[in-house]
């Protein structure tokens, strides 16, 4: 299996994955941390992972000559920012569409993990073990986060399920850490390849991409759905996102009239959710 510099097994699974959030947004929704920080991990069995290495780069990269970029930002493309300033709107979300597209047809498996300060303090486990992770700061939600979507998806190699394989290659957007770099997890080497995980570009391992596209969804469905009112924009982009049919294997799945649904239903939802995991129904406001 090649990808871009790198050479592994064949029947290794992939695991890609990249983070979202809106710092300093506020929402009218008390359960939606404007402080909250979410990673996305795309699993793409052995062979999903081959196809996805062989077909994808000539359609991405089709579009990305059509409009003269190195990779998506989905947020310029959406708002016709920077490099998608002046394309038509219906062009625009044709991208969407394109990529909502790729996760129907595949169903890639998807695991999110979300914290926001208050849920760290809320836990109170961090503190007793912030510092197993030489580089990281478990006191940190993001940095909490991402090693707790970590966990999660070894457990779901280690369910034998989805078609994935035992062993895993790790992928990650850089951001955390740099392009390029090579982090060693202490006793993984039987669920990730050398026991390493990879920080890089999207725009050199494209697959990051589909957990980019991913994460934006999830994390911008949340802010559409806790404003009172929708605009067409906001409407349109939700039933392209719906479209996708995202297979997110830690999230409920529920049908929404999203002209009527507001913060107080996305709230009296993760009360009901806080409640059935023994967690206090109310939570500190941002």
């Amino acid at each position: 299996m090649n990808l871009a510099n790198y050479t592994f097994s064949s029947n290794v699974t992939g695991i890609f994955i990249d983070d979202t959030g809106s710092p300093g947004y506020e929402t009218n929704s008390k359960h939606l941390h404007l402080n909250r920080k979410t990673w996305v991990a795309v699993l793409l069995s052995p062979r999903k992972f081959k196809e996805v290495a062989d077909q994808m780069p000539g359609a991405i990269d089709e579009i990305k000559k059509r409009f003269g970029v190195k990779e998506f930002h989905f947020t310029e493309i959406l708002y016709g920012k920077k490099k998608y300033k002046g394309i038509d709107l219906s062009e625009r979300l044709g991208i969407f569409n394109f990529m909502s597209y790729i996760f129907s047809i595949y169903k890639f498996p998807l695991v999110c993990q979300t914290f926001n300060p208050e849920q760290i303090e809320e836990y109170g486990v961090f503190s007793k073990i912030q510092n197993i992770l030489p580089g990281f700061d478990l006191s940190n939600p993001s940095h909490a986060a991402f090693w707790f979507l970590i966990m999660r998806t070894k457990k779901y190699l280690q369910d034998n399920k989805y078609d994935l394989s035992e062993k895993a290659v790790v992928f990650v957007d850089e951001g955390l850490k740099r392009a390029g770099y090579v982090y060693d997890v202490p006793g993984l080497s039987k669920d990730f390849v050398d026991g390493k995980i990879y920080f890089d570009s999207s725009e050199k391992v494209f697959p990051i991409q589909l957990a980019d596209y991913a994460a934006f969804c999830l994390n911008k469905s949340q802010m559409i759905m806790t404003k009172e009112k929708k605009t067409d924009l906001d409407i349109a982009l939700m039933e392209i996102i719906s479209n996708a049919k995202f297979n997110f294997l830690n999230l409920p799945k529920i049908e929404i009239d999203i002209n009527n649904y507001n913060a107080n239903d996305f709230d009296e939802f993760h009360r009901k959710d806080r409640t059935e995991k023994g967690l206090n129904p109310d939570i500190k406001e941002a």
